[in-house]
């Protein structure tokens, strides 16, 4: 069942397997954290009504979701799957959604804010993640 309504606000293990294949990673633009160190975010906030359905969640990073809930940005995603994120300035990064999305706007080529340079360290994927059930 991979729409839940209201019934519980955390995604299921049949939602966390459906964002994986559909997301593949954070769907913050350029950002490669694996779906495994992903949390699962309401586009439409638990708290406003928004549902536990497919639709209305997200792949997103530890960073990336704090961005939201905590620096003012907002995510969204339209029918085509395209991102887009907004910083509370107005400013825009769009991409497309999926394991192979790119850029489709110029404003997304640019590095957003807080996207460290240089290699990433990736986390083992066998070790649990404190939040993996978000």
């Amino acid at each position: 069942i991979l729409e839940l309504g209201r019934k519980t606000r955390l995604a299921t293990a049949a939602q966390r397997i459906a964002l994986r294949l559909r997301d593949g990673e954070c769907v913050w633009p350029g950002c490669d954290v694996t779906a495994d160190w992903c949390h699962a975010h309401h586009l439409r906030p638990w708290h406003r009504g928004g549902a536990t359905d497919l639709d209305n969640l997200a792949l997103v990073c530890t960073r990336h979701h704090h961005l939201v809930h905590e620096g003012g940005w907002n995510l969204t995603i339209d029918v085509r799957r395209r991102v887009t994120w907004t910083k509370p300035d107005g400013t825009t990064w769009l991409t497309d959604s999926g394991p192979n999305r790119s850029p489709t706007t110029a404003a997304a080529n640019a590095r957003p804010p807080n996207q460290r340079a240089g290699p990433r360290v990736r986390r083992n994927p066998a070790q649990p993640h404190a939040h993996a059930a978000r």
